[in-house]
């Protein structure tokens, strides 16, 4: 993934930069991040017109990517249960990469969002409420 500097400014207490980039995927997204003065640093200060990828690309974007994909995994399972496979799975669909992806489902799971004990029990329930035995819904 490669990502264009289109703006670099101070933030307002000059604790660290607002740094907007476009990033070139299959879909170009612009999205404005807020870094800290060291991750700024790390990622060798870039100015308008450079051009980011690999750990220096990582470093800004790795933390505002990981609460963006919180934020979409909250409003995923909002929507209905979820596995953390098939919530890792949406996340990387909806283009969060797989650490980043990987980060917030732990973060979901952590929080107690996902609960795939109680999701089996329910499942189970409900078959054994149809009379279902293991050989209906049993992979063989």
């Amino acid at each position: 993934m490669r990502a264009t500097v289109q703006k670099v400014m101070p933030t307002r207490g000059r604790t660290g930069f607002l740094v907007t980039l476009c990033v070139s995927q299959a879909v170009e997204r612009v999205h404005t991040y807020r870094v800290t003065e060291t991750e700024y640093e790390e990622a060798g200060a870039p100015v308008e017109g450079d051009v980011l990828e690999g750990d220096a690309l990582a470093t800004l974007t790795e933390r505002e990517d990981t609460r963006l994909a919180y934020e979409r995994a909250l409003k995923i399972l909002a929507a209905g249960d979820n596995t953390s496979a098939a919530l890792l799975r949406k996340l990387k669909d909806r283009g969060f990469s797989e650490s980043v992806a990987r980060a917030a489902v732990a973060r979901a799971c952590e929080s107690g969002y996902i609960k795939e004990d109680d999701m089996l029990l329910r499942q189970l329930g409900i078959y054994a409420k149809r009379l279902w035995g293991p050989r209906t819904f049993l992979p063989v």
